[in-house]
């Protein structure tokens, strides 16, 4: 890798990380009362996502959260999709009016950030835990939404 890319790659690690933070700080510090709502959100987005965003970001959402940790790990094209998908969300997100649809566009972005820099893998999984924690119900809809990469 050269020079230039290895810089790149350690400020994208870089933020990737401090977005992961932040998220799961925010997830931490959720009232009570409004963390089944917004999990739902977030569960009831992936599909939304698949099903309505633009060829062929609709293709590397599906892809990215469906495919296990050894294919992100292997598969320059997968990881590129995920990349190139990145600006998309970060669009949707801004121009959503909606503050929870906005959030769970948010999370979304950051979880597949994360996935692009498998250093994180650990930090990602404790997320997961987290909402795990929070939410306190096997059966909530987010538990079924987990990206292959985490399980």
């Amino acid at each position: 890798m050269g020079f230039i890319q290895n810089i790149a790659k350690k400020a994208g690690c870089k933020a990737a990380r401090r977005e992961l933070d932040a998220l799961k700080k925010a997830t931490e510090q959720f009232p009570e009362r409004s963390v089944e709502g917004i999990f739902q959100a977030v569960a009831n987005l992936r599909p939304a996502l698949s099903e309505n965003l633009p060829q062929p970001y609709n293709l590397a959402f599906t892809v990215a959260v469906i495919s296990p940790r050894h294919d992100i790990q292997e598969k320059e094209q997968l990881r590129k999709g995920i990349a190139l998908l990145l600006p998309i969300l970060t669009d949707l997100e801004q121009d959503s009016e909606d503050i929870t649809t906005k959030w769970a566009v948010y999370f979304w972005r950051v979880v597949l950030m994360t996935m692009l820099h498998d250093e994180l893998y650990e930090e990602g999984r404790q997320l997961w835990k987290l909402i795990a924690q929070r939410i306190a119900d096997e059966n909530h809809p987010i538990a079924s939404k987990r990206p292959f990469y985490y399980l």
